[in-house]
């Protein structure tokens, strides 16, 4: 399953292969900063777009690398989960944020 490098600098995504064996160290090819390795479900948004761009890396600095996040609730005496959905604006990224904290790759 493909993966994207990302370089929040430059705004930029790669597709890739995942290869386990690589050390995850890619850099970026106009900054030479290094990039993050993010899942293949991550959608970019354009270059332009600011604030997509400040949500991403706001989502990304705090462990939300665009995995899977779930919302457990109990229905009926039965847990259950469902897939949320990524904010796509940084006052909503902040909410999510809180909400999800534990769910982070920072914890």
């Amino acid at each position: 399953m493909g993966h994207k490098k990302m370089c929040l600098d430059c705004r930029k995504t790669f597709n890739r292969e995942f290869d386990p064996g690589s050390g995850h160290d890619y850099k970026c090819p106009d900054c030479g900063k290094s990039m993050i390795l993010m899942p293949h479900r991550f959608r970019p948004p354009k270059r332009t777009d600011d604030k997509k761009w400040e949500t991403v890396k706001l989502l990304v600095e705090n462990g939300f690398k665009y995995q899977h996040i779930y919302n457990y609730k109990e229905i009926d005496g039965k847990w259950t989960s469902e897939s949320v959905e990524y904010p796509e604006n940084p006052k909503d990224a902040k909410e999510f944020i809180q909400k999800y904290k534990n769910q982070s790759f920072n914890i």
